[in-house]
């Protein structure tokens, strides 16, 4: 297994990574970094350099595989069994949340004052990053929350139920919306200042709007969505191929390219 790293402009690969394992689990880059776990138990961490395509670093970071990560300019997240804060630049572990016995943590999401994240369940939970103590416990979805989003005091998450459901943490992170269309479980979504855009393994991408949870549009994909991602031009789903749409103004019928 290997992450390859594309340019966009040529549809061309530019690095290939490849972290010793049988199967990569989870990866995130930004800026310069790109992160992910590897080996074969999964329990290492793996940090590449964007610019050069070489290995920065390689460390052993938990006892059990590492399922889902986040990291910003200074930290790293990590979800197990349990979920753990590290210091980028001394990779040293600062904070351990294992307050839960739930089973693994499948989606998390890291930012400056909290930790929101799901551990294989129907319930999403908010913890406060300096002192790891759980502060809210949201219930609403029927099945199991597959991904989640939070961002300038807004929530928002997708389940097996089929459903996504905005939260406000200006108000106790109550749940305001539930939006209802997908026909198969959501696996992934992204939200910006004025839509979500979600993908299901019915094979459906669709947009709606975040201030009134109105759906706008959507089209149809020949496979199931398991991740997505896009910007202002462009649309990125992952299935048995990485996808990019043209994705201006969040067009239905939109251009498409394959990188494999």
């Amino acid at each position: 297994p290997s992450i390859h790293v594309w340019d966009l402009v040529t549809n061309q690969r530019r690095f290939t990574f490849n972290p010793s394992c049988f199967y990569i689990k989870c990866f995130q880059s930004y800026k310069d970094k790109l992160i992910c776990s590897s080996d074969y138990e999964w329990d290492k961490v793996t940090i590449f350099n964007l610019q050069t395509g070489k290995l920065v670093q390689r460390f052993l970071a938990d006892e059990s595989p590492i399922q889902c990560l986040q990291f910003d300019d200074t930290h790293l997240l990590l979800g197990s069994r349990q979920i753990a804060l590290w210091d980028l630049e001394t990779c040293k572990k600062i904070l351990t949340i294992c307050e839960q016995q739930r089973g693994i943590v499948n989606c998390l999401q890291l930012s400056q004052d909290v930790i929101v994240s799901s551990h294989k369940g129907k319930k999403i939970r908010v913890w406060d990053r300096r002192t790891g103590e759980r502060v809210f416990t949201l219930r609403g979805h029927m099945h199991l929350v597959h991904c989640l989003q939070y961002r300038d005091g807004t929530l928002v998450s997708g389940s097996k139920d089929k459903t996504i459901k905005i939260w406000d943490a200006k108000k106790n992170f109550m749940c305001r919306s539930s939006l209802q269309s997908h026909k198969g479980s959501v696996r992934a979504l992204q939200f910006d200042d004025w839509k979500i855009v979600s993908g299901s393994k019915d094979s459906d991408i669709r947009i709606w709007d975040l201030s009134t949870g109105k759906f706008f549009s959507h089209f149809q994909t020949a496979e199931p969505v398991y991740s997505l991602a896009f910007d202002q031009q462009k649309l990125f789903t992952g299935s048995s191929l990485l996808k990019v749409y043209d994705f201006g103004y969040a067009r239905k019928k939109s251009q498409q390219c394959s990188l494999s």
